[in-house]
């Protein structure tokens, strides 16, 4: 089997098979004359780290352009580790979140850090190496692009992609806010792509038959004259299938919008909107202007009068917030009905500004990614565990969406739905010791164990609840621990 060479080779891993690389992507369209002798590889994160030095050394690269994340940043570590065994000299560049902002230690063994958006700063390094004229080592800060120049990245996805990836977008970057939590608040001043371009392009995406569009922009509803032409454009272009997930703030969400928002028809809008907290005085202290009382509003219009998928985003452990405060905002979510919420672990993302509260909060964060906090002081190290657990299992449990009934019977429906999964999550803990890897028909079974045992007096009804509720999940057989009791 033949390899293709590449002169440069640009590279990352992603969390998951089915994500794409939409950063390097968008580097390997702007790569100018070098675009023919440059070569993407990306690898998904069970990847074997030697297999995937193998694979880009098979290319002969001179140029290695590494796209660092919090995901990936422990084996791109060792990735350039082994890369720099084999092939001493080759020149090794890294860019991505996990580098930009703060220096990292795998910024240290490569020869370059692009910091930023480094569309055209990268293929400008590219020239200069392969002439001889740039700097030994350095890091490079460069101002940011000029998006009305910029090549777009679209064409670059193959029939694979389309067919089995998760299809990223943007027509916009940066973010208007400063949320001292988020990464996004250390960017520029919002900028726009070019709109008849980028439309010309949303076209050929549809042409191709891509129908779900993951947009990356950080906060979707800056502006009407931005985004009710795209609203517009995707509503005219509808077509089966067609899916759009959107990141909303819930500050900006006039008439308009919700009117746009409404014309869609089911299943068509998946709105990702970050509450992160509804404790005011929290999310001041963060940087986030967010009345609570205008957050639900918009969150209950969205349940009630659109037929979007509501996703919702929360925080645990910001500067200043008691388990109390998580535990209402979280409540009043379930109430709602959104349809997934994301409970997070506040993390210190490299060089956020929430690292300002560190001293007078008492907050610690783990060493390594994804660098969450380990206590402040209002929450100790022991809550800061089982609400990390809480997290895991509220993923595998009701956002999974495979045992609905259990969900609104007997969680959704408690007084304190907070209060209860956390006790069936310290229950599956003290029944599997493990948030990870435990099959189906176990939590099934634990979930059975719980209901009826030592916390509810629950009838055998629920068995037949909890198993009926698996057994739609794709499965074609009744699991054995069920069968005689359907």
């Amino acid at each position: 089997m033949t390899v293709d060479s590449s002169r440069i080779v640009l590279a990352t891993i992603n969390a998951r098979y089915y994500h794409s690389a939409f950063g390097l992507r968008c580097l390997l369209a702007n790569m100018g004359d070098l675009r023919s002798e440059t070569g993407i590889l990306e690898f998904e994160g069970r990847v074997d780290v030697a297999e995937a030095v193998r694979l880009i050394l098979a290319r002969t690269p001179e140029i290695l352009g590494l796209g660092v994340y919090i995901w990936n940043v422990l084996k791109m570590t060792e990735l350039i580790r082994l890369v720099r065994e084999a092939t001493p000299d080759i020149v090794i560049a890294v860019g991505g979140p996990e580098v930009s902002y703060s220096s990292h230690p795998v910024a240290r063994l490569a020869d370059y850090t692009v910091c930023g958006e480094a569309d055209t700063a990268f293929a400008e390094l590219c020239a200069k190496i392969l002439t001889g004229t740039a700097p030994n080592r350095g890091v490079i800060k460069p101002p940011p692009p000029d998006l009305n120049t910029l090549k777009p990245p679209y064409y670059l996805y193959s029939e694979e992609d389309i067919a089995c990836r998760v299809i990223y977008v943007e027509a916009s970057r940066s973010c208007p806010f400063h949320c001292e939590y988020c990464i996004s608040a250390l960017g520029n001043e919002t900028r726009y792509f070019p709109v008849e371009t980028w439309f010309t392009e949303m076209r050929k995406l549809l042409a191709r038959g891509v129908r779900k569009f993951n947009f990356v922009d950080r906060t979707f509803n800056i502006h009407p004259s931005f985004y009710l032409p795209i609203l517009d454009f995707f509503h005219r272009n509808y077509c089966e299938g067609l899916e759009l997930h959107l990141e909303l703030a819930p500050m900006l969400f006039p008439d308009v919008l919700k009117e746009s928002l409404s014309r869609f028809p089911s299943n068509a809008l998946r709105l990702e909107v970050g509450v992160q907290t509804l404790n005011e005085e929290v999310n001041l202290r963060v940087g986030r202007h967010q009345k609570a009382s205008k957050t639900l509003d918009i969150l209950n219009f969205i349940v009630n009068e659109t037929e979007a998928h509501l996703h919702v985003d929360l925080i645990a452990g910001l500067p200043g917030e008691t388990l109390e405060s998580i535990a209402f905002s979280f409540d009043r979510l379930v109430a709602i009905g959104a349809n997934e919420i994301q409970f997070g672990i506040l993390k210190r993302l490299p060089g956020a500004l929430i690292d300002r509260h560190t001293e007078e909060w008492g907050m610690s964060y783990e060493k390594d990614p994804p660098y969450a906090i380990r206590e402040s002081r209002l929450i100790d190290k022991s809550m800061v565990r089982r609400l990390k657990r809480f997290a895991r299992y509220w993923e595998i449990v009701v956002n999974s969406g495979r045992f609905p009934r259990v969900t609104q019977r007997y969680i959704s429906s408690a007084q304190s739905p907070f209060s209860e999964f956390l006790c069936l999550s310290d229950w599956l803990y003290s029944e599997f010791e493990r948030t990870g890897g435990i099959g189906l028909d176990d939590l099934a079974r634990a979930l059975f164990g719980y209901l009826t045992q030592e916390h509810h007096s629950v009838p055998e009804e629920t068995a037949r609840l909890v198993c009926a509720d698996y057994c739609a999940d794709g499965l074609r057989r009744i699991p054995p621990f069920f069968q005689g009791l359907v």
